[in-house]
Formats: C-alpha cells, structure tokens, sequence
C-alpha cells in the first residue's frame, strides 16, 4: 500500500477545510460583534466557537469598548462552566462592570453562586444568589431578578421546602415557557426543577408529566446532556414506584454520564444511594452494599450531603453489626454524625441566611412597593398603608417565628431517629448495674431489683402491653412481686411512674414501626393509635407529644421525606 500517496489524497481533502476556516476565521475581524456573537451562538465546535470569543475580545480590547470586553468576558465564563477557569472570568467581569454595567455584575455574581451550587457548596451559592438578587432587583433586570429566585428555589428545595420552591418554579417556568424557542436551555431547566420537585413531595404521576417533557425537549433541541438528567428522574421515579428493576436501569445509564463530570459527584451519590436501595428491596442485599460504600466514599471528599444519602450509613452500619465488625461499625457511625452535624449546621446558616438576608427584604421591597402604589392611587390612603405596614411586620414575625420552631421541631425528629437507629441492645445490661446504686434509693435489696429488672424487660419484649390492660397490681401479679416494690422500681430506675412507663412503651413501639414501615405511615391517626394499644387518637397524640415534644403528624410527614 502507497501510504504516501494515501497521505497526499488526505491532504488535499483538508488542506481547503482549513484554508476556508481559517479565512472564515481571520475575516471576522473586521465583523461587527451582532456577526461575531452570531458566530459564537451558532458554532457547534468549542475550540472555533474559543477563537470567536478571542477575536472579540480581542477586538473589543483594542477599541477600548469596556461594554464589549465585559460581554467577552461573560461569552469565556459561560464557555469554560463549571471549570476554574470560568471563575475567573466571572470576576473579571464583576471588576469591570461594578462602576457602570451593573447588570453583568449581576451575572458575573449568578455564575459564581452556578458553580457552587454544582460543586455543592450551597453556603457560598446562597451568598452570590442574594449578591446577584439585590443587583437585579435595583436595576430592573426583571428575567436575571427571576433566574435568580428559581436558583433560590433550588437551595430551598435541598432544605426540603418543597411547597416554597415547586411555587417558584411554576413563576418560572410559565415565563420562560413563552421564549422556549430562543433560549430552550432556561425552559429545559425549568421542568427538570419541577418534576425533582414533584418526585420528592409523593406526586409521581404529575412528576412524570414533567420527564416526558424534559425528554422531549432534550430530544428536539439535540441537548443530550440534560436528557441524562431526565433519565436520572425517571430512575428515581420507578424506585418510588417500586418498579426496582426499571429503576436500576435509568440509573446505571445516567450513572455513567455523571462519572465524566467531577460537579456531578453529588447526583452520582444519589444515583449511587437509589441503585443501592432498588438493589436492597429486591433482597440483593450484598450487591446494594457496594452502591452504598460509593456514596460514603464520594461524601468522605466532598462533603455534599443530604438527608437521604446520610441514609446510607443505617444500611453500612447494619452490615458492620451483622458481621461483627466492629472497626467498620465505629467509622460509620462517626460517619454517620459527622454528615449528621453538617447538614445540621448547613440547614441553620442557609435557612437563617436566607429569612435574614432575602425572605425579610423581599417581604419589605413588596411592602415598599404597595406603599407606593397605593400613595399613587390615593395619596390620602395613610390608614391602608398603616394596615399594610402591620400586615406585612405580622409577617416577617411570623416567617421567623416558624423557621426557629421548625429548627427545633427537625433537631428533635433527628433526636428521636437517631435514638431509634442506634439503639443499645444491651439496655437491660445498664440498668442492671445500676442497680446497686438503686438499692439505697428505693431500700430495697440488690437482688430483689435485678429479678423485677429482668421481669420486666421480659414483659417488654413480649408486647404484652398492646392489647392487655394493665395497673399497677395486676402487672406487680403476673411479674410476680409486689406492687409496692414493682412501684419503687420503676420510679427510680425508669424515672418515670407507672403510668407514663406504660405509655411510653406505647409510644416507643409506634415510633419503631412508624420509622421501619412504609405502610404503616399510611394509616390514619386513630388506627395507629389503637394499633399501639390507646383507645383513641386524642390520648396517642397527647402521649406522642409528652413522650418527643412532636406531634405524630409531624413525625410522620417528616419519614415520609427521608
């Protein structure tokens, strides 16, 4: 075979290719930027579309135009997103634009908050959002001041706030449904935070309205990147389904999408967790092990936990127990409230950044706006504004009354789930050694207070108490002892009286299948009750808040989150 001549034929096939590229190129020079951004928007290939953004700016820098150089310097940050470099660029454009050109410095701030919100730093996302939101808002950059609030949706969302957020997203998206043709990426965008919203709040079937969109748009707009991401929906979507096996699909094939991209790690950790559940729930329960290593491998570098990959851990620590491996069990449960504390203090800084620092301005910047429209309308309309002004402080108080409560009604729910997940087997063991510190407290003998110890931890296995009545005497007779002593006992040992010992065995077995059974969840109030062994709902509910500080209700809607 002739390679030279084959290398000749080849060269002569390139050689006008480039030739005619690189006059197209070299003849943009002379092109107004409408003809180079147009180059840029439609080139297909990033290092032709890099040299178009280089003769821009290189244009721009030799005719002094800093409006241009800003525009530049926006087309590089969007050019190298998510990467380093497009920080960089980014704050370049913030430099330039802060004395004039104010509405790329909002950009310049929404980029940076992009990037760390794709890396998972949602602290410093926040922070460039609120920057970028306050900028928008002052010069009346209405689509910017809008993106912004869906990216603000986003962050609301991850804090589980899925009723807040699904309504900002509706605002958006019926915008940019309007301009979907011209800019399909926002519209894109759009149902893919509506159908995760959907997903996670319990309403699959209008959660999968929105995939088949997103699917459909990804496929006419040729976007194959973000058709992953609706793939990656779907797979969540069949595992709430319990269709596991359609699930694991979905999610291998956005898997391997994910894996190409270090600011994908997160998503690849979900990915990793619903594999890893899907796998479990068709009883392959050492395969799914492996999916649920990979999520703590991917936490232990980036730190970008959520409520439901901590989840993980119950799983591994399981596992640790079973096999008696007491060096893994240790590291994931340090693991387990290592991620536990992060999200905890990533919760209380965004949640209190966002009341502070966006929610109470925005409930102001409305109020600032009423006034004046009403001082347009009626200039003598002082007692409305009085009554505005009222209604709107009423809010604000309100908005941080329900965000402090609702810190603490999470901490106690986190409290009782832990409790519950890392329960002490050996609980009689304890009791049993301090049984002689007991002894002087009750004057009873040693002896006497291990043998109604052991009884009653018997009686407590044995779940006797759902379904027999029990006093004092009658339950001192069948543990055969005395109810004088059983008393003693139980108030010094339980620090609690017989009653409320009662009760909380009750409330305590409800707790252990609320949190271990998906069905029992569904029942209604009154059934959960007399299943626990109450005769009705008010006096579960009253001993369900005396025993957590929580309502059921609470305690319910917030596992059906998990």
């Amino acid at each position: 075979m002739n390679f030279s001549r084959i290398f000749f034929i080849i060269f002569l096939f390139i050689t006008p290719l480039v030739l005619c590229q690189e006059t197209s190129l070299d003849s943009l020079k002379s092109k107004s930027y409408k003809k180079l951004k147009e180059s840029i928007k439609t080139s297909k290939n990033d290092s032709i579309k890099t040299k178009y953004i280089q003769f821009y700016l290189k244009k721009a820098k030799k005719e002094k135009d800093t409006l241009e150089i800003i525009k530049g310097h926006r087309h590089m940050s969007l050019l190298y997103y998510p990467d380093s470099l497009s920080i960089k660029f980014a704050d370049s454009l913030i430099f330039l634009s802060k004395e004039k050109h104010f509405r790329y410095t909002s950009f310049g701030h929404n980029i940076k908050g992009n990037i760390s919100y794709e890396f998972g730093d949602f602290r410093n996302a926040l922070n460039e959002y609120i920057i970028a939101s306050e900028l928008a808002k002052k010069y009346n950059n209405h689509f910017q001041y809008l993106t912004l609030k869906f990216n603000i949706g986003l962050l609301k969302n991850n804090l589980g706030e899925r009723k807040e957020a699904l309504d900002i997203f509706k605002d958006y998206l019926s915008y940019v449904e309007k301009i979907r043709d011209k800019n399909p990426k926002n519209y894109i965008r759009g149902l893919f935070a509506m159908a995760d919203s959907y997903i996670y709040s319990q309403e699959i079937d209008t959660a999968e309205v929105y995939i088949k969109k997103g699917i459909h748009a990804t496929l006419v707009h040729k976007d194959k990147y973000h058709y992953e991401h609706f793939v990656f929906l779907s797979g969540i979507s069949n595992y709430f389904k319990k269709d596991y096996i359609n699930a694991i699909d979905s999610l291998v094939k956005a898997k391997k999408t994910f894996s190409l991209n270090d600011f994908e790690q997160t998503r690849l950790s979900i990915c990793n967790y619903y594999l890893g559940k899907s796998l479990y729930n068709l009883n392959k329960r050492k395969e799914s092990l492996k999916y649920f290593k990979a999520v703590d491998s991917i936490l232990q570098i980036n730190n970008d936990v959520s409520i439901e990959l901590i989840d993980s851990y119950n799983y591994l620590i399981a596992d640790a127990k079973k096999n008696k491996n007491l060096k893994s069990q240790i590291r994931y449960i340090n693991s387990f409230i290592k991620f536990d504390s992060i999200l905890d203090i990533n919760y209380k800084y965004i949640k209190s950044t966002l009341v502070k620092n966006y929610e109470t301005p925005e409930l102001i910047f409305e109020k600032e706006r009423i006034i004046t429209q009403l001082s347009k309308e009626n200039k003598g309309s002082k007692s409305m504004i009085i009554v505005i002004n009222s209604i709107l402080c009423t809010l604000i108080l309100l908005t941080t009354y329900i965000f402090r409560r609702n810190l603490i009604y999470k901490k106690r729910f986190k409290e009782i789930i832990n409790r519950v997940s890392l329960e002490n087997e050996n609980t009689i063991n304890n009791q049993l050694i301090k049984a002689s510190s007991s002894s002087s407290s009750t004057g009873l003998p040693e002896e006497l207070i291990k043998e109604i110890l052991l009884a009653l931890d018997k009686f407590e296995k044995s779940s006797k108490y759902l379904t027999k009545k029990y006093t004092l005497n009658t339950l001192a007779k069948e543990l055969k002892t005395n109810s004088s002593y059983l008393s003693k006992v139980i108030n010094v040992t339980k620090k609690m009286n017989f009653s409320n010992y009662l009760n909380n065995l009750k409330i305590d077995y409800a707790i252990k299948r609320l949190t271990k059974e998906k069905k029992f969840r569904s029942y209604t109030i009154k059934a959960i009750a007399l299943e626990s062994g109450f005769n009705n709902a008010q006096s579960f509910s009253v001993a369900f808040h005396t025993r957590t500080n929580l309502y059921p209700s609470y305690f319910i809607k917030e596992l059906n989150t998990i």
